[in-house]
């Protein structure tokens, strides 16, 4: 883009001062939501100071036809019967002019007489003067906007192609769940996320579109095995299979950094399952090993909050007793690898469940006395923090301080059924703006201050398809649109890509 500037050289500058401006574009964000798994429309700018929407090419030289803005060639020299010319020519004869159009200087009309040409030649001097000042006050902001236009247009032809500013990344994760009909395409979702500075997306499978489309991004993704492919997976040919053909292709353009084996496994009764999980990741991690990824790609899995038999206080954080057996071998080999072990935490459940008791303040980061724990006289003001320190105890219950933590999902839907209290688009932006804010100031929980808190927001998109309750399908920051469903302070970019809107459905074992 900077080259064609070059190229077309101030005259079109000047036309594209005179004609419109810089548009600027306005994009949204959006997404969605849920415990279980659980564009933006360009509006006008106002001038320079804001982002260019589209800049268009200067158009060749033409013949007289061509829409505002083109520059044609002088014609022949006029007989001196043509129509009272804005601009004559000294000499009669033959031919017409060619025209300026409207925005460059005014319109140059054909051959008049000597005296018309030198009544609107003042005029056109005057027009120039004015034009060479206005291009002198603009021509920084013309740079600005398009030093900025070269960061985004690698967007604009076939992917990301860029790279994501780490010094700006919010250093929050988003889950990107797909249970829907109605979804932009990857490349689409590449823009937003990119616009929006996140550079953290957790998957619930391998999808080869999404993660082609993130190729030579700075963008970090967690990777899922379903649910269903578990057993399949503790099999040493199968986990081998399975990594090179979806994760090896990717790499090292997309940054593949974990693999989760199955989503709440625990949560789910299936005891075959939970007796193979362990298994799974144990076959996975030295498939991992003996393609030289060991360190590379990590393997995890993500438990809801229901495995652990205490809560509250935080120092009293256990797990279940019936899932001793499975979760403490579980931790040790989290110990071994160096690989977290992954939450999902939902206050708003809390919440639903006993609006009566549980405080809408203490449950949405808002200012209120908090809640002391006994034990270690630690004062919580949110419910997140009391559960990962619970979480954080029941790891140290079982001999281990050395395992790292981090919350896979949490969220708040902004829309549920009328049952489903506290639900709403306020309380949704005001949990999520807390989260980013406390992201942002690199925060920890009482029982770790100095650890700051790494969690993946639940989500990215409102998935239509979601089964369950109404909250299921609208806890995203975002609509399929790419509009935001409330703002929370993200500022997104939007650039029209061909193919924006996804129609293919594919089933996800993650409820």
């Amino acid at each position: 883009m900077v080259g064609m500037v070059g190229m077309v050289g101030i005259v079109w500058i000047v036309g594209m001062v005179r004609m419109v401006g810089i548009v600027g574009v306005v994009a949204k964000d959006e997404s969605e939501g849920g415990g279980v798994e659980r564009s933006g429309n360009s509006v006008p700018g106002r001038g320079l100071n804001e982002p260019p929407s589209v800049i268009e090419p200067p158009g060749n030289v033409g013949n007289g036809d061509e829409p505002t803005g083109v520059i044609e060639p002088h014609g022949n020299v006029g007989n001196g019967d043509e129509p009272t010319g804005i601009i004559g020519n000294e000499v009669e004869g033959n031919g017409n002019v060619g025209m300026v159009k409207p925005g460059i200087v005014g319109n140059v009309g054909n051959v008049g007489t000597v005296g018309a040409k030198r009544r609107h030649a003042a005029r056109l001097t005057s027009m120039l003067e004015q034009d060479r000042v206005t291009m002198k006050m603009t021509m920084n902001q013309l740079r600005g906007a398009m030093a900025w236009w070269n960061s985004k247009i690698r967007l604009l032809i076939g992917g990301v192609g860029g790279s994501f500013d780490q010094t700006h990344s919010l250093g929050v994760g988003i889950n990107y769940g797909q249970i829907a009909n109605n979804l932009p395409s990857p490349s689409r979702v590449a823009a937003l996320l990119q616009s929006v500075s996140i550079s953290r997306v957790k998957l619930y499978d391998a999808d080869p579109n999404v993660l082609t489309a993130f190729s030579n991004s700075d963008v970090e993704f967690i990777v899922g095995v379903g649910n269903e492919n578990i057993l399949n997976m503790t099999n040493p040919t199968n986990a081998q299979s399975w990594i090179q053909q979806n994760v090896v292709p990717h790499l090292p353009g997309t940054k593949i950094t974990c693999i989760t084996v199955g989503n709440e496994v625990f949560s789910n009764n299936d005891t075959q399952a939970m007796s193979n999980l362990l298994p799974a990741m144990q076959t996975i991690y030295n498939a991992l090993d003996s393609l030289g990824l060991k360190g590379q790609v990590n393997v995890s899995t993500a438990h809801s909050l229901n495995i652990l038999a205490n809560s509250f206080p935080p120092s009293s954080g256990l797990f279940r007793q019936d899932l001793t057996q499975y979760i403490q071998p579980l931790v040790d080999f989290h110990s071994q690898t160096k690989s977290p072990f992954l939450i999902n935490a939902y206050p708003f459940f809390a919440y639903k469940s006993n609006p009566n008791d549980v405080p809408l303040d203490y449950v949405l980061f808002q200012p209120n006395p908090g809640q002391i724990d006994p034990v270690t006289n630690l004062n919580y003001d949110n419910m997140l923090y009391a559960q990962i320190d619970a979480a954080y105890s029941a790891i140290e219950a079982m001999g281990h301080t050395d395992v790292e933590l981090k919350i896979s999902e949490t969220g708040w839907p902004s829309m549920g059924d009328s049952d489903e209290v506290g639900a709403t688009p306020e309380n949704a932006r005001i949990y999520n703006g807390n989260i980013l804010q406390r992201i942002k100031d690199k925060q920890g929980t009482p029982m770790k201050p100095s650890v700051p808190i790494d969690v993946f927001v639940f989500a990215l998109f409102n998935e239509d398809l979601k089964r369950g309750p109404a909250s299921e399908r609208n806890y995203g920051l975002f609509y399929p649109n790419c509009q935001p469903v409330y703002n929370i302070g993200l500022g997104g970019y939007l650039p029209l890509i061909a193919s924006a809107y996804k129609t293919q459905v594919r089933d996800r074992t993650h409820q």
